[in-house]
């Protein structure tokens, strides 16, 4: 009784994390009105090229789980998987937990007839392999920055950490898709615990999770798509970049980009928000970017998302009253 009211407190943490962090990196820089003149500098085709390359990030990702479902048999359009993708985003910024979106896209999914413990089973996969592609490509884009840079002490520091996270998601990933975890775990289970709802539906989605290893062909698709995808994702940061004519080459947006990306995954805000910009900014400014500049080109990049979720979001709002059932593929 006496902690009821942490409960409420640990709601609102994330999104303090997040305003505060913001709060202080622009308190840091010159203040809203430098962001504001910042912004003013670009060019509306820049920015309707970025919307582009944004949209089309988010039809790549909407591909690559499509492709997850077929070869589990399952029937989901593009088009219609894109619509859940990012209504879910735009839902689950308003969520807490990190894992917020995924739970109300497998909800959405399961509005569509898909089977609940395959669409969980395909977001996990997902994720895990787009941790490895991130990983990997925030790796190599951190050996391009240590062949064109003089910060090496800090190239060194980033790398170690990058490395050993790459190496731990192939090897977490690889032993989640074989038998004995799963069977080590079993055997030492009390039979009351495997017996309960919870734990069945967990080794149900195992089941499924692990029916997706006959497809090594798709997997590898999959992995190389989300290298495309993440190179992609670096794009939209590339063209802002030209945008604002900032003075930075292309591996160090690569490694900031990912470097950042990989530290937001961290729970401590809502949505990565405020972490996201803060390991961005940190970076830029080991190679001269003002703070300014940077978070400006972090925060235009992040509202351009957003904004393109939101005509899919619409357009499944107005027809998930009636969902359009997915039958097994053939």
């Amino acid at each position: 009784m006496r902690y009821r009211y942490l409960a409420p407190l640990a709601r609102w943490l994330r999104p303090a994390a997040a305003i505060g962090i913001l709060a202080a990196i622009v308190w840091w820089g010159d203040g809203l009105a430098a962001h504001w003149a910042v912004l003013g500098t670009v060019e509306p085709l820049v920015v309707g090229t970025a919307f582009v390359v944004v949209t089309a990030d988010r039809l790549l990702m909407a591909y690559k789980w499509v492709l997850l479902l077929r070869s589990a048999h399952l029937s989901l359009g593009v088009l219609r998987a894109t619509q859940i993708y990012c209504a879910a985003m735009v839902w689950g910024l308003f969520l807490p937990s990190t894992l917020g979106a995924d739970a109300i896209r497998t909800v959405c999914a399961q509005r569509e007839g898909l089977p609940g413990s395959t669409v969980v089973a395909s977001i996990v996969l997902e994720r895990a392999l787009g941790f490895v592609a991130s990983a990997a490509l925030a790796a190599i884009a951190i050996a391009l920055l240590a062949a064109s840079t003089s910060v090496d002490g800090v190239v060194e520091l980033m790398a170690w950490p990058v490395i050993v996270a790459l190496l731990g998601l192939i090897a977490a990933v690889g032993a989640s898709l074989s038998d004995w975890p799963y069977r080590l775990i079993r055997r030492w289970m009390p039979t009351k615990l495997s017996a309960t709802r919870a734990v069945k539906a967990l080794f149900k989605v195992h089941e499924a999770y692990l029916g997706f290893r006959d497809h090594r062909g798709t997997l590898l698709a999959f992995l190389l798509l989300s290298v495309a995808e993440g190179l992609l994702t670096v794009a939209i940061f590339w063209v802002l970049t030209l945008g604002l004519a900032l003075p930075v080459s292309f591996p160090v947006i690569l490694a900031a980009v990912f470097s950042a990306f990989l530290v937001s995954r961290l729970p401590i805000s809502v949505a990565g928000i405020g972490v996201f910009e803060g390991v961005f900014v940190m970076i830029l400014a080991l190679h001269g970017i003002p703070s300014t500049q940077s978070l400006t080109l972090a925060l235009l990049a992040r509202v351009l998302q957003i904004l393109a979720w939101l005509p899919w979001w619409l357009g499944y709002s107005f027809t998930m009253g009636r969902p359009a059932i997915a039958r097994p593929r053939a």
